[in-house]
């Protein structure tokens, strides 16, 4: 939730601040592919992981990975133009 919080708050400042709009951009399209990354690990090499105290199916963890990964891409692919 923190790294979501920094994100939100990283893209709210690059809406006025057009110089960082690259800045948040990348970032947010490195975090994307890091947590896309995650879970896609976990459906090969499968382990425990909880969210508020609840177990995360190995079914969300590929839905989560087939959204954040190609918007983690997209991210990165929209912070190259300029």
């Amino acid at each position: 939730m923190l790294v979501y919080s920094a994100l939100i708050a990283i893209n709210l400042i690059a809406i006025i601040r057009l110089s960082n709009r690259q800045v948040a951009l990348f970032l947010s399209g490195i975090f994307h592919l890091l947590i896309g990354s995650l879970h896609a690990y976990r459906l090969f090499s499968p382990f425990r992981f909880e969210v508020f105290g609840y177990s995360w199916a190995p079914g969300a963890s590929l839905r989560e990975a087939l959204i954040v990964i190609p918007f983690g891409f997209l991210c990165l692919w929209m912070a190259r133009q300029k």
